[in-house]
C-alpha cells in the first residue's frame, strides 16, 4: 500500500424498478450522431468546462495521452479500483498490462465540481448541484438556457471511449462552507450482472461508503474529500491544483481533471481491405501503440480545430477567452496554432456576427484577412402568425425587431487547407448563442468552383436561443424541429431560420458564379442557339403580385406578403439584348421595400443563372440613376424603371423577391 494514500471503497447499484442498465446509457448517444466518440467526449467536456467558467478568471481546457507508468498502476489497482467484482475481469487485465494507456482530460480557472456529493441529497434553490449531476446523474439537464450543454447523455462519452468503461474524477471547489476541498471518486459503467442471487445494473463507484441519510441502514456512495483526495489525486494526474500568495492574498487553482482508462479508437479494418481504402471499415481498437497514440492524438487535435476555435477568438479582452492545450506524455503539441491557421475565415466570421449582436467590442488582435472578395451580414427575421394564446415574448422574447439570429458569409480565393480539411472551407457553421457551441457544419449546396471558397456563420440571438436548444439531440450536433421538440413555436423558429439561412446563402453564392445545375455553358456559348427562343414582338406582363406567362418568364412574388413589387410594364429593348420593367413596390406596413433580381436566360438546355458579368441591372426613378446591381431598397410606393442588359441576345426569366428592409 502506497504510504498515506487512502483506499477507496466500492458501491456497485443494485438492479431497482425502472432503472436503466449502464450498459445502455452510451448506446443513447449513437443513432443521432455522425460524431466519433473521441469528438463527442472533446465537444462534450469542452463545453462542460466553458459553462463552468469562473467569472474572474480565464479558463484554460487541457487533453493529454500517455502511456501509464507501473506506480500508477500499482497505485489505480490497490487504492482506486479494488474489490473488483467478476464482471469488471476485464479492467483488472488492463490494469496490469505494461501497454496500458490514458486520456488526461482537465480544466482550470472553472468552478470544478461544486454543490452536494451525495447522490440523495437536494441542492439548496438556487445553489450549485454540479458534483451530483455530473458524477451521479444521468440524463438531467442543466437549468441555464445559455449553458452548451442541456442534457446529460453527454457524460457518458468519456465512459464510451474507455475499452474498460472506467474513469477517475478529480475536482477542487468551493464547498457549502466557503472552504477549498479537493474531491476524488472513480466510476465504471458496464454491462448489467448478477451476483450472489441478487441482479446489478452494472454501474460501479469507488470512494467512501457512509451511511445513508434515508435509511442508516443502507449505505451511500460519497467521494473522498480533503487532503485524502489531493494525496492520492496527485499521485494519479499530471496537471495538479496550483496554490499561491501574493499582495493581493491568496490563490488556489479550481477545476476539474477526468481520467480515462484505456482508450479506444476507430481505425480502418484492414484484414481484407488495402490500407488505403477508403471504403475500409472502421473498428474500435485499444491503444496500445505509438501508432495508436499518434492516431488518437489526431482525432483530439482534429475535433478541438473544429469545436474549440470559438473559445480562441478575443471579444472584449485581449486575451483568448479560453487557453487550449493538448499534450503527448511530456510534451505539449502546438494545437493553438492548429486552430488558428484553420479556422481565420470562420473566427472573422463570427466576430462580424458579434457585432451585429452587440457582443463584439475588441477585435484589433484579429489577423487581417487576404483573398476575400465579398462578404455581408444577414439578420435572419420571421413573421409568425400568432396563434390564440401565443405571444411576441414567445417567439423573441424582449425583442421588437423579430430578429432569432445573425447570419455573415464571406466568398475568397481557395486558401491551402488539405483536401481532406474540406469541413472547414464551403460549409456554414451553425452554432450557439452565449455558449457559442459549435453545433454542426452544412455545406448546403454542391460548390465546385476550384479557385474560390465560401464560409460561414450563424448565432441565434439571446432572447431566440432557447428555440435551438430545444431541437438538438443528446450529442448537440443538429438542429431538427420536427423531431427535437414538442414546442410547436419552437419548431416554427428553428425550421422557418434554417429555411431562411439556406436561401441567403444560395443568393449569396448565386450572385458571386456558384455552379448551377441546370447548365454548365456560359450565356456566350450558347448566345447562336438563344436567338430562336428570343420573344420578339410578344410581350406578357405578369399580374400584379403574380407570375408572368409566356417565354419572357418575367415574375413578381407569386406567395402575396407584407411587402411586393408590382409590375407595371415591361419591353423588349433594341436588339432584344435585355428586358426594362417598371414597378412599383409596396408594403402593407409602411416599411422600406428591399428589392432583389435574380435574371436567368432561358436556353435550349434548360434555365441559365446569368452572373454580374453577364447582365446589368440598373434603376432609375424620374429618369435619374438610384441603384445599380442586383438589390435595391424603395420607399413604400415608389416607382422604379429597371433595366436588365445582356451581352448577347437572350430571353431572360426575371425573378423579383422582397422584403421588409432592416
Amino acid at each position: 500500500m502506497m504510504a498515506n494514500l487512502s483506499i477507496l471503497d466500492r458501491y456497485s447499484k443494485p438492479r431497482g424498478a425502472g432503472d436503466q442498465t449502464s450498459g445502455g446509457r452510451g448506446k443513447l448517444l449513437r443513432p443521432t450522431s455522425d460524431l466519433s466518440r473521441v469528438g463527442i467526449v472533446v465537444r462534450e467536456t469542452l463545453q462542460n468546462s466553458w459553462d463552468a467558467r469562473d467569472e474572474n478568471w480565464d479558463p484554460a481546457y487541457g487533453v493529454r495521452v500517455y502511456q501509464v507508468g507501473e506506480t500508477t498502476r500499482t497505485v489505480l489497482r490497490d487504492q482506486v479500483f479494488t474489490d473488483l467484482a467478476p464482471s469488471l475481469n476485464e479492467l483488472a487485465v488492463s490494469l496490469n498490462n505494461p501497454n496500458l494507456h490514458a486520456i488526461e482530460i482537465y480544466d482550470r480557472g472553472t468552478t470544478g465540481l461544486n454543490g452536494p456529493y451525495r447522490a440523495t441529497e437536494v441542492a439548496d434553490e438556487g445553489a450549485p448541484n454540479n458534483f451530483n449531476s455530473f458524477v451521479f446523474d444521468i440524463g438531467t439537464t442543466k437549468s441555464s438556457e445559455s449553458s452548451g450543454g442541456t442534457f446529460g447523455f453527454g457524460k457518458t462519452a468519456t465512459f464510451e471511449v474507455s475499452r474498460v468503461h472506467s474513469v477517475v474524477y478529480w475536482t477542487r471547489c468551493l464547498n457549502d462552507s466557503g472552504e477549498y476541498e479537493h474531491r476524488l471518486i472513480a466510476a465504471t459503467l458496464h454491462e448489467p450482472y448478477a451476483e450472489n442471487q441478487l441482479r446489478f445494473t452494472g454501474a460501479h463507484w469507488w470512494g467512501r461508503l457512509v451511511p445513508s441519510i434515508s435509511n442508516p441502514a443502507l449505505t451511500d456512495i460519497v467521494p473522498i474529500v480533503g487532503e485524502d483526495a489531493r494525496r492520492l489525486g496527485e499521485q494519479l494526474f499530471h496537471v495538479a491544483f496550483g496554490d499561491d500568495v501574493d499582495d493581493e492574498g491568496e490563490f488556489h487553482e479550481t477545476g476539474t481533471s477526468i481520467l480515462i482508462l484505456d482508450p479506444v479508437i476507430s481505425v480502418k479494418d484492414t484484414d481484407e481491405v488495402e490500407p488505403e481504402d477508403d471504403h475500409a471499415p472502421l473498428v474500435q481498437v485499444a491503444v496500445r501503440s505509438e501508432s495508436h497514440v499518434t492516431e488518437l492524438l489526431e482525432q483530439i487535435s482534429e475535433a478541438l480545430s473544429l469545436n474549440s476555435w470559438p473559445k480562441t477568438v478575443p471579444m472584449d479582452s485581449e486575451n483568448s477567452p479560453m487557453l487550449i492545450e493538448l499534450h503527448r506524455n511530456e510534451d505539449e503539441l502546438n494545437v493553438a496554432e492548429r486552430i488558428r491557421n484553420e479556422n481565420q475565415i470562420y473566427a472573422h466570421s463570427l466576430v462580424q456576427v458579434r457585432k451585429e449582436q452587440k457582443q463584439q467590442t475588441f477585435d484589433s488582435q484579429l489577423p487581417a484577412l487576404a483573398g476575400i472578395l465579398d462578404e455581408k451580414t444577414y439578420a435572419i427575421a420571421l413573421r409568425p402568425t400568432f396563434k390564440p394564446g401565443m405571444t411576441r415574448a414567445d417567439f423573441f422574447g424582449a425583442r421588437t425587431d423579430n430578429v432569432v439570429g445573425h447570419l455573415h458569409l464571406s466568398l475568397g480565393l481557395k486558401n491551402s487547407i488539405d483536401a481532406d480539411k474540406a469541413l472547414r472551407q464551403n460549409a456554414l457553421c451553425l452554432m450557439r448563442s452565449g455558449a457559442e457551441l459549435v453545433v454542426y457544419y452544412d455545406p448546403i449546396i454542391d460548390f465546385l468552383d476550384d479557385k474560390f471558397e465560401w464560409h460561414g456563420v450563424f448565432k441565434p440571438t439571446p432572447e431566440c436561443d432557447k428555440h435551438f436548444s430545444a431541437s438538438e439531440p443528446p450529442t448537440h450536433d443538429s438542429w431538427n424541429p420536427r423531431s427535437g421538440t414538442d414546442n410547436e413555436i419552437s419548431a416554427y423558429v428553428v425550421s422557418r431560420a434554417l429555411n431562411n439561412i439556406r436561401q441567403k446563402t444560395r443568393e449569396f453564392l448565386s450572385a458571386h458564379q456558384a455552379p448551377q445545375k441546370e447548365s454548365t455553358r456560359s450565356v456566350r456559348e450558347v448566345a447562336t442557339g438563344l436567338r430562336e427562343f428570343v420573344p420578339f414582338g410578344s410581350e406578357e406582363i405578369p399580374k400584379p403580385g403574380g407570375s408572368g406567362g409566356g417565354k419572357t418568364g418575367k415574375r413578381a412574388n407569386a406567395k402575396p406578403q407584407s411587402e411586393q413589387i408590382e409590375v407595371l410594364s415591361g419591353s423588349t429593348l433594341k436588339h432584344a439584348e435585355g428586358q426594362e420593367l417598371q414597378v412599383r413596390a409596396s408594403s402593407k406596413n409602411g416599411n422600406d421595400v428591399l428589392v432583389r433580381a435574380s435574371v436567368s436566360a432561358i436556353t435550349p438546355e434548360g434555365r441559365m443563372k446569368l452572373t454580374d458579368d453577364e447582365v446589368e441591372i440598373l434603376w432609375l426613378s424620374d429618369g435619374q440613376k438610384v441603384g445599380e446591381g442586383r438589390s435595391i431598397v424603395l420607399t413604400n410606393g415608389a416607382v422604379a424603371d429597371v433595366t436588365f442588359k445582356t451581352h448577347v441576345v437572350a430571353a431572360l426569366e426575371i425573378d423579383l423577391q422582397t422584403e421588409a428592409a432592416v
